[in-house]
């Protein structure tokens, strides 16, 4: 029941082991790891050929994607240089703007990468992987691993806009993750952030850029044709229409609150209202079920009609032996139920 206990993990990347303990982490030989005294193995099941053939096509795409930037930004480079060219000419007829402007590379080295962007990576680098080109405008400044050197005349918005037009279809950032970590990562859908008329839902717009991966249409086309898509996200703006719903339950809950405070202490008591009817109506009104994502953005839904079957017998006329007020019902006034109803 006590002792220290450390792990040896292999990197899947790099094939490389490493032992953690505690917070030290260190490279380790194969040899070292086969001599442990193991309580507790996990296994990797081995890829099979069709499974390989997939991620090849996978791979594939985002090779082509990556080469899809990399000649849009080039065209769009030369258009820009163009017009500092034209631009410096109108300034000083007689200066050589141009030719320092042609004469300048349109990729600069960059001692931390010297991969041309939307280059193939070689044997030596990390296998491509989902989303790494750009996710959003906001996140692609943040996690430029394809392009670490831009054009001449390509600042970073720039580079964003011709990231965003050669990318412009999205997929979750954690079904990413699950291909590039599980043998089966099932169906590419946006279940917890899109809504059914393809919009973000309301309340996950601030941290969308987290959530999701741009990629080009020739790699969505091929996740469909292999792992299939559910609830494409098409515009990665909040839905006006489910935003519109999430305002009218909230006033209609609002309603419900105010219009049974006001009438709850009209009359005598004369109807028995169902207890979990009554906390399923509660819990309504006091939206203790909102999150994001997932069904759940637009928070706890309305009980629907009142039912007091619970504390009728199988006739469905016969009151339930043993049913008492607060536990298994409340009486309430003509006055409420009329609301209710």
């Amino acid at each position: 029941n006590g002792g220290h206990y450390i792990s040896y993990c292999k990197n899947p990347v790099s094939e490389v082991w490493y032992q953690y303990d505690d917070d030290i982490c260190s490279r380790v030989t194969e040899q070292v790891v086969m001599n442990c005294d193991a309580y507790l193995l996990f296994y990797r099941k081995q890829q099979d050929e069709a499974h390989q053939d997939n991620r090849q096509r996978i791979m594939t795409a985002l090779s082509a994607q990556r080469n899809m930037i990399r000649r849009e930004l080039e065209r769009v480079a030369q258009i820009e240089v163009a017009k500092l060219a034209a631009i410096g000419e109108e300034d000083d007829p007689d200066s050589d703007t141009d030719g320092d402007l042609a004469a300048k590379p349109l990729y600069e080295a960059d001692d931390s990468d010297d991969r041309q962007p939307g280059s193939r990576p070689s044997s030596e680098e990390p296998r491509p992987r989902l989303g790494s080109d750009a996710a959003s405008s906001e996140a692609s400044s943040r996690r430029r691993s394809s392009v670490s050197s831009l054009p001449a005349g390509i600042d970073s918005a720039k580079h964003d806009e011709v990231v965003e037009s050669v990318l412009d279809c999205f997929i979750p950032g954690y079904w990413a993750l699950k291909w590039d970590t599980l043998i089966n990562p099932n169906t590419c859908g946006m279940f917890h952030i899109a809504c059914e008329h393809g919009m973000l839902v309301p309340g996950v717009a601030h941290d969308a850029y987290l959530r999701l991966y741009r990629v080009s249409q020739e790699v969505l086309d091929a996740i469909e044709d292999l792992y299939g898509t559910a609830l494409v996200l098409e515009d990665p703006t909040t839905c006006p229409a489910c935003t519109a719903s999430q305002l009218a339950l909230q006033k209609r809950r609002e309603s419900e609150r105010e219009g049974i405070r006001a009438i709850a202490s009209q009359g005598d008591l004369h109807y028995i209202i169902n207890n979990a009817w009554v906390r399923a109506w509660r819990a309504f009104y006091q939206n203790t079920n909102q999150k994001t994502g997932r069904g759940t953005w637009l928070g706890t839904e309305p009980p629907g009609p009142i039912s007091n079957d619970l504390l009728l017998q199988g006739d469905a006329v016969t009151p339930r032996p043993g049913c008492r007020i607060d536990r298994d019902y409340i009486v309430v006034n003509r006055k409420v139920w009329d609301f209710f109803v």
